[in-house]
């Protein structure tokens, strides 16, 4: 028989901030970017570079 855990998580213990005041600045939201492959799609109207949060 498996022991239940009791444990309560809660995810705002792990924020400072909700909304849009959780938003990254353009340059810490390119840093975190960087590596990923950018998708080429024509359908795409804003990419990666105009740090857009649409």
């Amino acid at each position: 028989m498996k022991e239940k855990i009791d444990m309560d998580i809660r995810l705002t213990e792990y924020t400072k901030f909700s909304g849009c005041g959780a938003k990254l600045g353009p340059g810490l939201l390119d840093k975190a970017l960087c590596g990923l492959v950018q998708p080429n799609y024509p359908e795409l109207i804003v990419g990666y570079a105009a740090s857009d949060d649409a």
